[in-house]
């Protein structure tokens, strides 16, 4: 009996410190392109007339590689800092040093407020975002936002 006990507690310790792992699995549904209705969602917006700042240091070599990645982090630091959801027209101040890079961003903070499905007046709004509007001394010109390129006539 007394040998039984010493044997079942060594058996306890080796299978208690084994190693576990976790193996997690999902199940995926492929989805046709043209089986999926997309219902197009209008969001309105918050534009604060404070400008926010933010702020990224990387080496300069991985800057040369990625310059994209530097400017997205700024922009990350700073709709952070703000609480906000996006940010308007950044602006961007790099500053390339022998080792670092700092990319300074600044713009305006943006927020959404409200999600609604679109309408159908919702539908001009869009089509005019779409097109250019020059003001001249004779009133409003709506042109696409197509370039146009005519060719001159040799003589």
């Amino acid at each position: 009996m007394k040998k039984i006990i010493p044997v079942a507690l060594f058996a306890l310790f080796i299978t208690s410190c084994g190693t576990m792992s976790k193996i997690k699995t999902t199940d995926v549904d492929n989805i046709n392109k043209t089986g999926i209705l997309a219902h197009p969602i209008i969001a309105e917006v918050e534009i604060k007339n404070t400008k926010i700042a933010g702020q990224y240091i990387m080496k300069s070599e991985q800057y040369k590689l990625n310059k994209e990645y530097g400017k997205n982090m700024a922009i990350a630091d700073a709709v952070k800092k703000a609480g906000c959801d996006y940010l308007v027209h950044p602006m961007y101040e790099i500053i390339i040093e022998t080792r670092n890079t700092t990319i300074n961003v600044t713009g305006f903070p943006g927020t959404y407020k409200e999600f609604r499905k679109m309408v159908a007046s919702d539908s001009t709004v869009i089509k005019l975002s779409q097109k250019s509007i020059i003001n001249n001394e004779s009133g409003t010109i709506e042109i696409d936002n197509t370039i146009v390129t005519k060719k001159k006539r040799k003589f």
